[in-house]
């Protein structure tokens, strides 16, 4: 816990992991923001903070996945779900790969009302991976709600 004060009250100052050629490693610097987001951000009373240090961390590395979808687990718990909603289209397309961007964009498309689009990301999540069980459990119910059973 000590560690990660140190390195919170580091980043808060501007400190930055630094290469030895004096230029800052993008992607490290990117995964400190990221786990400090995530840390921050499991405390719903620093949520803003939280999505402050994701931001941070999609501006000093375009391209981290993971910053970007946490930086959208953060507007989502912020109720920020049309920029969440963007920031998972980003980060899915970041990592084709991902079933959690994926399976984190269909949660969002469901909190705008794009059952749509949500069911065909699901089904997406579930041709990557057969069987992804809180996909399988979010098509049972938006079939239920939506009168398809």
């Amino acid at each position: 816990m000590r560690f990660i004060c140190v390195m919170y009250t580091q980043v808060l100052r501007g400190a930055l992991p630094v290469l030895s050629t004096g230029t800052v490693d993008r992607d490290q610097a990117a995964s400190v923001y990221t786990a400090l987001c995530n840390l921050v951000g499991s405390n719903s009373s620093r949520l803003l903070e939280a999505e402050e240090l994701c931001e941070r961390a999609t501006k000093i590395d375009k391209g981290h996945f993971r910053a970007h979808n946490s930086l959208g687990t953060i507007l989502v718990k912020v109720g920020k779900n049309w920029r969440a909603m963007q920031t998972f289209k980003k980060a899915a397309a970041l990592n084709s790969t991902s079933t959690a961007a994926e399976y984190n964009l269909a949660l969002a498309y469901v909190s705008l009302g794009k059952d749509a689009q949500a069911l065909e990301t699901l089904h997406k999540v579930l041709n990557m991976e057969s069987d992804h069980l809180p996909a399988k459990r979010l098509i049972q119910s938006m079939k239920e709600r939506l009168g398809y059973n």
